[in-house]
């Protein structure tokens, strides 16, 4: 390994620090939301000291926390939507502001209930990351900003459970009768 600077020695610190509160971290590509390393095996093992030594020694790599396993990130990109989240979701003694000005709330998965990852749930900024997926984490950033913790983190042990019923809500449809399926027939 090359000699390494001081920045590079924070950023291991800071990592080791995350997986001894439970998290599973991982590397990002610098500026980007993209894993810098394959990894699937790091959804149910914990990397070891010296892989995290390894991947965070250079200075071009961001910082992701593995969601599954107990952890659950709502991610609510819409600031107007954070106070009915959290109120629904419940509070969180760990959460992440992102560059575009949304968070990160991190909570603990109920146990028995099965999880899943969702995008824009019911039409709204508001995703879910749970098994497969993970959260961008400080101290990364883009073109945009960096991410900060507005409280926490906290052990993953110590996260409350979400309410995930609210998110998994879905928009009433509205049937179509089969005549409204064939048009106007006054404009044949």
């Amino acid at each position: 390994m090359n000699k390494l600077s001081a920045m590079n020695i924070d950023k291991i610190n800071l990592a080791l620090r995350y997986r001894a509160l439970g998290f599973r971290p991982i590397p990002i590509v610098a500026g980007s939301k993209r894993a810098a390393i394959k990894w699937k095996k790091w959804q149910s093992e914990v990397p070891s000291e010296h892989e995290m030594t390894e991947w965070f020694s250079l200075d071009d790599r961001n910082i992701a926390l593995v969601t599954g396993n107990g952890v659950v990130v709502v991610d609510v990109d819409d600031t107007g939507l954070l106070d009915t989240v959290t109120a629904r979701c419940g509070k969180t003694p760990m959460r992440c502001g992102t560059p575009s000005g949304g968070t990160h709330l991190y909570y603990a998965m109920r146990r028995g209930v099965q999880y899943g990852n969702a995008v824009r749930i019911n039409g709204r900024a508001i995703d879910l990351r749970c098994e497969g997926a993970y959260a961008v984490c400080p101290w990364s950033g883009n073109e945009h900003g960096t991410y900060e913790w507005l409280a926490g983190p906290v052990p993953a042990a110590e996260l409350p459970p979400v309410r995930i019923s609210w998110l998994r809500e879905t928009t009433p449809r509205r049937l179509v009768a089969p005549a409204d399926l064939r048009g106007d027939p006054s404009a044949a």
